[in-house]
């Protein structure tokens, strides 16, 4: 289905090319990146078709939704992981790092609003509220008897 799946065994599809031994550390990043980047275009068509324009929507299309966002996670965080590890020409590898992170941001955002933010969970009412105290910034220091 999408390059980047298939190329980390997680699509059925299609074959798989080995890396070559000769292929530098920055090479397989920026290859990576553009595979992972070229996914996210690519799933939004599915998604569309599956979910946001899917009247019908059932529980089996939102799993695969999630299933499909939680391996795009995946893929964009261990990208970033091995970017931050490259010892090889940095400075060209934090402008990878840097849309890597808005990639994932905007990847989180759409898990949230499809599929319920942190109160919407079964946690105590404690910590969901320790949580919208933390976002609007209203969070205070506890003071503990003396």
């Amino acid at each position: 289905m999408v390059t980047q799946l298939q190329s980390q065994g997680l699509a059925s599809r299609g074959r798989v090319r080995w890396p070559s031994q000769q292929e530098d550390e920055r090479s397989r990043i920026e290859a990576g990146f553009t595979a992972w980047l070229d996914d996210i275009t690519a799933v939004q068509d599915i998604f569309s078709r599956h979910v946001y324009n899917n009247p019908e929507c059932s529980d089996f299309d939102l799993r695969q939704h999630r299933v499909l966002l939680y391996k795009l996670l995946a893929i964009g965080e261990e990208l970033v992981v091995d970017a931050l590890a490259c010892h090889q020409e940095q400075p060209i590898l934090e402008s990878y790092i840097k849309l890597g992170d808005q990639k994932l941001e905007e990847l989180r955002t759409v898990l949230h609003e499809w599929h319920g933010p942190v109160e919407d969970t079964s946690l105590p009412e404690s910590l969901k509220s320790a949580f919208k105290e933390l976002q609007a910034g209203s969070l205070t220091d506890l003071e503990f008897p003396r």
